[in-house]
Order: C-alpha cells, then structure tokens, then sequence
C-alpha cells in the first residue's frame, strides 16, 4: 500500500525468495530478493502484471517434508548415561512443546479473526481469560469478559446482515511464547475490509495488534488485546484522498481511559513491539515520544526446567515418545501451511501440473463454477480446462492464501487447515476484480509427504478493482462451455447462496476455549 495523503494511492504485490545462513546460533537473512508482481494506482481500472517470473526455491515433494529445527543438533560429550539421555530427552520434549503453544496461540489469534468477521460476539467474547482487558485504539480499556462481551455490541449486533462485509484478516503473525509455557505474546497487522449493506460506509482499515495470553487449565486464552489502527480510509476514494480519525468512545463506556494516546495517517506513529530485534538482542529504537515495550523469551531460548528424574529405561523411552509425537504435531503444522502456500503460489503462474501433484492420488479437489472432481489426474485435467480454456490476454492471479487455522491429529497422520482466500485478479492491463473466500481441507500423509487429502473453497464476496468493496456486486456462477465435456464426480458442497446474502461457510474446529460450536445464524 504505496503513496501519501494528499498525494497518490497505489497497490503493489510481489513475491519475497530470500536465503538465510545460521551463524552462532542466530538466524539471519543471507540474500533478500523481492519481485512485483502485480500493481495498480488506486484510482485505475484493474492490474497490471508485471512479467516478471520469480524462480521457487523448491519442488512439490519438499513442500510437504518440512526440515525439523531439532535434528542433528547437540552431541554427548561424555559417556551416555540414563541421566544424561534423561537430560536431553527432557530438553527435546520442552523446546516441542513450546512449538506446540506457539502454534495454538497462533490458531487462538487467527479464530479471533474469523468470529469478528460473522460478528459472532459470543463466540468471540469466550476466547478471553476471566479478567482479560480489550483496548480497541483510542476508545478505552474494557475490562473483564462481560465488559468485552458489552463493548461488542457497539460494532453492530450479533451476525452479519445481507450485503454487509466485515472481514478481519490477521497477517504477519509472530508468536513470542514464554519459556514456561504459562504465558505468550503475539504482534501482527489486521487490515479491515468492511462496508454497511449496499456498499454504504465501506472502509479500507489498517492496524497492528499486540496481545497478550495466558494458559489456563492447559488452554490458551486472549489475556489482553490491544490494537492500535493506523490507518482508516473511504474504500471508495483511497488513502491519497481520505484519512478518517480514530474513534473515540462508543455507546458502551469503557471501564479505563486509553494506556496511550497516538494520532493515526496521516500522522506518524509506532506500536511498541514486544520483542528485541532477532539478530542484535537489542530493544527497538524508537522516536522521540514513543515507549519501548518489554522483550519476551522465543522458542530458541527455551531450555528444561525441573523435569521429573527418570528411574529407568521404560520411563525414558515414554518421554521420548511423547517427545517425538509432539515433534510430529509441530512439524505436522509447517507442512500444512506450507502445503496451502505453495497451492497460492502454483495458483498464481497458472502451474496446473504443479498444483495437482499437491494431492493424494485419491484426493479431491473443489473446482469453481465446475464441481468436486475425485483423484489427482481428474484434478489436474479440470484446472486445465477451467482456467486455460478461451484464455486470451494476460491473466493477473494473485492467489493469497492466508490466516491458517490448523489442527493437526494426535497422532500426527492428518490435518485439517482453514484459510482465507484475497485474489487479485483480471487481465493485466484491462479490468480488475477482487474476490474473497474460505478454505476447509484435509490433508494426509501419502508415502512420507504431506499432501492434500480434500480441498473446498467458499468464495464469499467478490468486487470490481475500482471501488473494491464499497461497489461489491452480486455474485454468480461463471459459465465455463469447456468444462461440460469434463463433468465432475460430484457437486459442490453447499455453503448457502451467494452475496449479498451471507455465506455461513462451516469451521471444522469448535471453539478452542469453550469447546462449543458456533450457533448457526444464517
């Protein structure tokens, strides 16, 4: 999001392949290589592509065996004994362990993002500890979860109305857990897509959240929430042509005045961050007014911490198992949102083979407009008739896939992963479009790799480039003559009628506190 109040307004997306070396310890970036690949100014009529090709890094067979941080690392410098294994077992099982909350703080955070989306306030009131405190920009402090409960109330009532967006996308998630696993902390950017029904009042918003956690019971939980906007624009007219204040507080007061006071774009200004820079150790620095938050412990500083003695073989063998299974989970985690990467990738140069070979060869596949087509070779053939079909100038694909939910089975053999779905698309040069959806799949182990066991995707609005969602249109079926000469093996699976009316795309995760399912509202 390029340019200044005042001046111009433009988008940009490209592509990051970077190398990274370890040294001492520490993780580091070798070469930074970035591409654009698509971009637009905001007033134009769509996208235009770039051309340019980034070279992938990997293969489809290295996407889903994710490489484990732990292995080969440390050797005995003395003799084996049951005390030392004991030693080392235990400190395999805690730095698992941490991997482990760090990735159900992550889910925590992205679940918080979906619920605001439907407006499911119940839902997302029972994702905070008891005496939680919610601080949403300049409007105050709330305190406890009835008074998080209340203050929801003020962004509308519970569940979205036909012709209403409210899109809450989580990005650029860093987790910093606790060496005790008792405590966490997370620092991300929400970039807020919302309009009133009709397109009335629709807003572009921008902000980085800095949150709290605290594990309860073996369940983690929001503890506090503090977001700080940066940014709130008319959707229709741009940042070079509109800046909104913060809001101050509601029809619901809030318990305490705000922790700081800041302005937002035009204006300048820094959400502390909550950890120390990565390479240097050393705080932030900040500008003149601008407080420095307290750095947090990583996963990499996570040692063992008072394990029980081991008594005898059996026992370390247990821990060890346990160890390995907790090791399985995490990298069970990597390997599904690799998997859902390198899907948005392949997606975007129009990769077919590549994205095919993605599935199991029994898989399934949800192609759009189209139907469910069944094993990895009838997958392949429909993508090449759905998009290659009648395929005239330049296609734009920017395929983003986006705030993985992932849940991984016990025993570390499967996956489900929920993400959201922005596209950018046209023909480069000519109209543009932007389009929204869900992401349900499964995904399994097939011959040592991960791959895609069922994959469905939900589109939820879709809107010309030009006005974007403040002139969001109906959606409809594309017709597709190609793609009746290939019929599917099944139809897609239902998610109600398209927009306006709301699509109440199912989760395949209860909620991670209460263990509830959302109430249907639609």
């Amino acid at each position: 999001m390029l340019g200044g109040y005042g001046g111009t307004a433009s988008w940009a997306s490209g592509l990051y392949e970077n190398e990274y070396v370890r040294e001492n310890g520490v993780w580091k970036i070798k070469e930074l290589r970035y591409d654009t690949k698509a971009s637009a100014p905001y007033d134009a009529a769509g996208w235009k592509d770039s051309g340019v090709k980034a070279p992938f890094h990997y293969g489809v067979t290295r996407v889903g065996t994710p490489t484990s941080d732990a292995a080969g690392e440390g050797t005995l410098e003395a003799e084996p004994t049951l005390a030392l294994m004991a030693e080392r077992v235990s400190g395999l099982a805690e730095r698992a362990a941490r991997l482990n909350d760090q990735d159900e703080v992550t889910n925590l955070q992205h679940i918080y993002g979906y619920y605001l989306d439907r407006k499911l306030w119940d839902q997302v009131a029972d994702l905070f500890a008891g005496n939680a405190t919610m601080e949403p920009g300049l409007q105050g402090v709330y305190a406890g979860k009835a008074s998080i409960r209340r203050a929801l109330n003020q962004f509308g009532p519970e569940g979205l109305r036909e012709g209403e967006l409210n899109d809450h996308l989580q990005l650029q998630t860093i987790v910093s857990v606790a060496s005790d696993g008792r405590t966490a902390k997370a620092r991300g950017v929400e970039l807020i897509m919302s309009s009133a029904p009709a397109g009335r009042n629709a807003e572009l918003s921008e902000g980085i959240f800095e949150n709290e956690y605290v594990k309860q019971d073996g369940v983690w939980k929001i503890q506090n929430l503090h977001f700080y906007p940066r940014m709130i624009t008319d959707a229709a007219l741009g940042w070079a042509k509109s800046a909104k204040p913060a809001p101050g507080a509601g029809e619901f007061p809030p318990d305490r005045p705000p922790s700081s006071t800041y302005g937002i774009y035009p204006k300048f200004s820094i959400a502390p961050f909550h950890f120390a820079h990565p390479v240097t150790g050393k705080p932030a620095q900040y500008p003149a007014g601008v407080a420095a938050g307290p750095a947090s412990e990583t996963v990499s500083a996570v040692v063992a911490k008072g394990a029980p003695s081991v008594r005898n073989v059996a026992e370390l063998e247990a821990r060890l198992a346990e160890a390995e299974r907790r090791i399985g989970m995490a990298r069970a985690y990597d390997a599904a949102e690799n998997l859902a990467s390198a899907h948005g990738y392949a997606v975007d140069e129009s990769l077919w083979d590549e994205v095919a070979n993605l599935f199991a060869k029994d898989g399934s596949a949800g192609v759009p407009d189209a139907g469910i087509y069944v094993g990895r070779e009838r997958i392949r053939k429909a993508l090449q008739i759905r998009y290659e079909a009648g395929v005239g100038a330049q296609p734009v694909r920017v395929h983003q896939i986006i705030q993985p939910v992932i849940h991984v089975a016990p025993d570390g053999k499967s996956a489900k992963i929920r993400a959201r779905l922005l596209e950018l698309g046209g023909t480069s040069g000519g109209d543009g479009s932007w389009t929204a959806g869900v992401y349900e799949d499964q995904l399994a182990i097939e011959g040592g790799e991960w791959k895609f066991q069922t994959m469905d995707l939900d589109y939820t609005w879709s809107a010309p480039y030009r006005g974007g969602w403040a002139a969001v249109e109906a959606m409809s079926p594309v017709q597709i003559p190609a793609i009746r000469r290939f019929p599917p093996d099944r139809p897609l699976r239902g998610a109600g009628p398209p927009f306006p009316k709301v699509r109440d795309v199912p989760f395949h995760y209860k909620n991670p506190v209460t263990g509830r399912a959302p109430a249907v509202l639609y």
